[in-house]
């Protein structure tokens, strides 16, 4: 048994990117172990495990009990630059300490390169990490995403007084809308999106519709007695007090036959106003044929529009 404090003063925080481009971080004037100094908290500790007949260590932090810090980052790319932000509490409700990171915690972006650039960066260019907006360390991190239009960012967190939305302009960092969704704090996955249409988790049969208006800024259409959809971002539609949308689940629904679908994955249509499920059904189409459903399902969602 390790203590991990007397090893580390700060977490090894080591950096990777997923882009479907051929791109990297802009490692010439990035430097994530210098700019997110997180302290290690005292009563931290890994089990080593000697694999037998071997000379190697396996190593992994005492998940069970909730004891050890796992940073998780959320991310978004556009242009060149990279948004990102990450969590601050372990899974047993304490919080990191952040007043140690550069610039404070919050939403941060840092340039990445091609990779047949790498080294050609000039140090001093201003590619480093940036730090464009400021998050109450005790916010609890739900999700950070986009507008449609790319020029603003969407922050989902959970705070004292609930679930609030932060709409902020890419360009300067400015603040352009705070919204008290509900005082509710949902858990899981439970914030859906597609397009600038966002469907939020309150509980288990209840979920709150934002919708983007003509000014830009979201507006809370209501509450619908129906629960956040998967966080699959895609089939959600709304027009008129109608929201419909499609649900990709495991469940019950069998017919008479076995199901052809690994994992028992169904699709289902569904239609409500604010005060009651409307419909209620499974599709058939040709997607129910397929032999791996959970592989393919990027390509096939199903996209919802209301015909005039």
């Amino acid at each position: 048994l390790v203590r991990l404090k007397d090893y580390y003063d700060f977490y090894p925080i080591f950096p990777s990117l997923i882009n479907e481009g051929s791109e990297s971080w802009d490692y010439d004037n990035i430097n994530f172990m210098d700019y997110f100094k997180i302290p290690v908290m005292d009563d931290e500790y890994l089990t080593l495990y000697n694999g037998k007949g071997s000379y190697y260590f396996e190593s992994f932090g005492l998940e069970e009990d909730m004891s050890v810090y796992n940073l998780n980052s959320q991310s978004l790319s556009i242009g060149p630059y990279t948004y990102f932000t990450f969590n601050t509490y372990r899974k047993d409700g304490k919080r990191v300490d952040t007043s140690y990171i550069k610039d404070g915690y919050g939403i941060y972006k840092a340039k990445t390169v091609y990779y047949s650039s790498i080294g050609d960066s000039k140090k001093g260019e201003n590619n480093g990490i940036e730090m464009i907006f400021p998050i109450d360390p005790k916010a609890s991190l739900l999700r950070l995403t986009k507008t449609e239009d790319e020029k603003r960012l969407v922050l989902f967190t959970g705070e004292e007084e609930g679930t609030n939305l932060y709409l902020i302009d890419i360009e300067n960092g400015k603040l352009l809308q705070k919204l008290l969704i509900t005082d509710k704090l949902p858990s899981g996955p439970s914030i859906s999106k597609f397009k600038d249409i966002y469907l939020v988790k309150e509980d288990k049969e209840r979920s709150s519709l934002l919708v983007m208006g003509e000014d830009g800024l979201y507006k809370l259409e209501g509450v619908f007695p129906v629960e956040s959809i998967s966080p699959l971002d895609e089939g959600l539609a709304y027009k008129d007090g109608l929201l419909a949308f499609i649900k990709y689940e495991k469940d019950n629904w069998k017919d008479e036959e076995e199901s052809p679908i690994q994992n028992d994955i169904y699709s289902r249509l569904i239609i409500a106003n604010r005060d009651e499920v409307l419909y209620e059904g499974k599709l058939k189409t040709d997607i129910d044929k397929l032999n791996d459903f959970k592989k393919y399902y990027s390509n096939i969602l199903y996209e919802l529009k209301w015909r005039d």
